[in-house]
């Protein structure tokens, strides 16, 4: 996945596989902050956020086919580029 403006934020679909709790972990070179939605909705409260500069992953907890969407952001322009999103049951 790359990072890019906001006209340009690629975008992946997928349903949860399995109910639990789920990790979310980015790649080293990534920018620092997930958030993570139910819904596109920009009146809407994200459900969870992690500014992923202190090492610390995303924890939260799924519920299986339920559609969720991860949004990779930065704290300024300059946080662009390739990185990788890691998503693994606890």
């Amino acid at each position: 996945m790359v990072a890019a403006s906001d006209e340009q934020v690629p975008r992946e679909r997928d349903t949860t596989p399995s109910s639990g709790t789920w990790i979310f972990s980015l790649s080293d070179n990534a920018p620092n902050l997930i958030y993570l939605l139910d819904s596109c909705d920009a009146t809407q409260p994200y459900l969870a956020c992690v500014d992923y500069s202190y090492g610390l992953p995303l924890q939260y907890t799924l519920t299986a086919g339920h559609e969720y969407f991860i949004v990779i952001d930065g704290f300024n322009q300059s946080e662009i580029g390739s990185f990788t999103l890691g998503a693994t049951p606890l």
